[in-house]
């Protein structure tokens, strides 16, 4: 039997971390020595301390200082760093499944990055968490004395000419009432993990929060006593980073016998979430789910057992509880034994059978076995090698941002796989992928900015995308600068050595030439 190449399970590896299962991100690490275990807290504490400096370029550039864009490509690259260094970290793993920690998350500061660049205003922008609100609270405070002096300042300046009004936005589409709300609530905020739901529902990052809330708060005033509404109103809710209020949402669903909201409120214990971290409730929680039948909690106990969060790792007893809750009907169970095949790990590799369960997956409410399903015929894996289908199915899983499937998306276009050579739309996905968290699009982004291939030179831009390359430990990023300098361009060089100074790492002359004080700063960046 033929087996799969060894970085086909190393993605696998990658992509397992951001399945986008409602409230399965971040869940913690395998048991470790008591060695392990300190360089586990001192990791954590410097993931959290990267974490705090993202928060705080976040407050500034909403509270207007400075250069909006720059702040939030801080916030970036703080957030991008935590997965780079520490991907081991509960923040690390929330952020690469698109999840919120301390009140932002990569897709929301990509957004807001998006309008800056686009020439509106985000300055003032209003969130929809209690959490934003404190932020915007703290940057006022913090600002109250810069504030008091600019009054004092201009209390004898002449008043300002009033601004015209502008002319008011239109209204948004009707909220449907009755019946019609609670179909609404269906579709715009059911989940495929729910077998209670008639229908394939939407996946979680793929949900319109803002309507789904409305519409969903429609549908529970309408039957006030339906449980799945209540869950797909806490779903919303939870995807908009409003935690602490869809925690009585869901545990009243969960009392009325609704169990994938349970096994929802047992992941949210095990990862502290609107509650306070509590493992071992959690995994209760999740159990009860699971006796009950629920094919999601069923899943999720796999992935408790597949990583060692909380139960003993067990691969084994991992995959028998995917195949149950595929057998049951669980769109993530399924992806997980369709990957497996794919690999090779726990089961015999047989690609016929990783394409029917990815493709039973896919149909089941799965988009993120896309990427996988695109891999197999990327690399003619059971199938014949077509370029043309794997970038289909790398667009498919991209549309709810999974980070390696964004990353191939842009290789194909760089490489003209599947598609016309497009230097600048693979730079375009390229930037997506970075602001997912995706490390190995950063090298190829410094290239493009430095040699102005798919976008303008750009030798700041291309220093930073190096040295984040440089960070996350690329071994081609490492021999170009090591070992190839010179081909670069010099100020790219210098905007390279700055960065390094900045990082305190390297105290010599900004001159572009790579000698031994800037290999000795490249060497303890990437930890060398």
């Amino acid at each position: 039997m033929k087996t799969v190449r060894s970085d086909l399970w190393r993605l696998i590896a990658t992509a397992l971390i951001a399945v986008a299962v409602a409230g399965v991100g971040a869940l913690g690490s395998p048991p470790a020595s008591a060695q392990e275990q300190a360089t586990a807290e001192d990791e954590r504490r410097a993931a959290n301390r990267l974490v705090v400096e993202a928060r705080q370029a976040y407050d500034k550039a909403l509270a207007g200082e400075a250069d909006a864009q720059d702040l939030l490509r801080q916030a970036l690259d703080k957030l991008n760093e935590v997965i780079a260094r520490y991907p081991s970290t509960d923040h690390a793993v929330t952020l690469i499944g698109g999840g919120t920690v301390a009140g932002i998350s990569i897709p929301e500061i990509t957004a807001l990055l998006d309008r800056a660049q686009s020439g509106d205003a985000v300055a003032g922008e209003t969130g929809g968490t209690e959490a934003d609100a404190d932020a915007r609270e703290r940057a006022a405070r913090d600002d109250s004395s810069e504030d008091d002096a600019a009054e004092d300042a201009g209390a004898t300046a002449a008043a300002p000419e009033p601004e015209p009004e502008a002319p008011p936005e239109p209204a948004g589409p009707p909220i449907p009432q009755g019946a019609d709300a609670i179909a609404a609530c269906d579709r715009h905020a059911g989940s495929p993990n729910d077998i209670t739901l008639e229908g394939t529902g939407i996946w979680q990052t793929l949900i319109d929060t803002e309507r789904a809330i409305a519409v969903c708060m429609a549908a529970v005033d309408a039957d006030s006593e339906n449980p799945r509404l209540k869950f797909q109103l806490g779903r919303a809710m939870y995807r908009a980073g409003r935690h602490g209020e869809s925690v009585p949402l869901f545990t009243q669903a969960s009392e009325a016998g609704h169990m994938v909201s349970r096994a929802q409120l047992g992941l949210m214990h095990i990862r502290g979430e609107g509650v306070a971290k509590d493992e071992a409730k959690g995994i209760a929680l999740l159990k009860d789910a699971a006796d009950a039948g629920d094919p999601f909690a069923i899943a999720m106990l796999g992935e408790l057992r597949m990583r060692g969060i909380g139960l003993a790792l067990d691969q084994e007893e991992a995959l028998r509880l995917f195949r149950q809750a595929a057998d049951r009907g669980s769109p993530v169970g399924m992806q997980r034994v369709g990957e497996a095949y794919a690999s090779g790990r726990g089961l015999e590799q047989d690609s016929a059978q990783a394409l029917e369960w990815l493709s039973k997956a896919i149909v089941a409410g799965a988009p993120g076995a896309h990427y996988m399903l695109g891999m197999l015929h990327r690399d003619g894996l059971g199938v014949k090698k077509d370029a043309a289908a794997a970038l289909s199915h790398f667009r498919d899983a991209a549309r709810i941002g999974h980070p390696n499937a964004l990353f191939e998306v842009g290789a194909a276009y760089m490489n003209g796989r599947g598609v016309a050579t497009d230097e600048a739309e693979a730079v375009r996905w390229m930037q997506q992928a970075a602001d997912a968290g995706m490390v190995m699009s950063y090298y190829t982004l410094a290239y493009a900015h430095a040699f102005g291939r798919g976008t303008e030179r750009n030798p700041q831009e291309a220093a930073r995308f190096m040295f984040l390359s440089l960070r996350a430990r690329s071994e081609t990023a490492k021999e170009q600068m090591l070992e190839n300098a010179s081909q670069w361009p010099p100020d790219m060089r210098r905007a390279l050595q700055e960065r390094l100074k900045q990082a305190g790492l390297y105290a010599s002359s900004i001159d572009g030439s790579f000698g031994p004080a800037t290999r000795q700063a490249i060497q303890k960046l990437i930890g060398g």
